[in-house]
């Protein structure tokens, strides 16, 4: 996956390939979910970077699959994304659109400026109802 991916600032780098383990080179930063658990103000810039950097592997045959709030990280106000093992899953993935979606709409003019903490109970309750949204759209679509 690495080698097919190259080198690019937005992605980690692999070092080393064992039988069972990966060695990538540690990004820094903060998740964009423990932003919203720390009430952390998570700016346009990295939604934006995550974004273009998604484009790059679609453009090397690889498919920006299972992109969410804990494999998109904040860093100096850029964004980077920290997984990328289900970017050979040629299946539909909505998941980064829906983030996006929900930034802009909900989270930038609702929930930013209250500048509120979000319980990991709330966010894995969010979590959930998404998938159960996402489950029953898939089976309308097969109708």
């Amino acid at each position: 996956m690495y080698r097919r991916i190259g080198e690019d600032p937005a992605f980690s780098r692999c070092f080393h390939v064992g039988e069972s383990y990966l060695v990538l080179r540690r990004l820094r930063g903060i998740t964009l979910y423990d932003c919203l658990r720390a009430g952390v103000f998570i700016p346009p810039q990295p939604i934006e970077d995550i974004d273009a950097a998604l484009a790059y592997p679609v453009s090397r045959g690889l498919h920006a699959h299972d992109v969410h709030d804990r494999n998109g990280m904040l860093h100096q106000d850029r964004g980077l994304i920290v997984d990328i093992s289900d970017f050979l899953n040629p299946d539909p993935c909505w998941a980064w659109r829906d983030r996006r979606w929900a930034y802009h709409r909900l989270y930038r003019p609702l929930i930013a400026p209250l500048r509120l903490r979000a319980p990991a109970a709330v966010l894995d309750g969010v979590r959930k109802g998404y998938r159960l949204f996402r489950r029953v759209v898939q089976r309308e679509r097969r109708r």
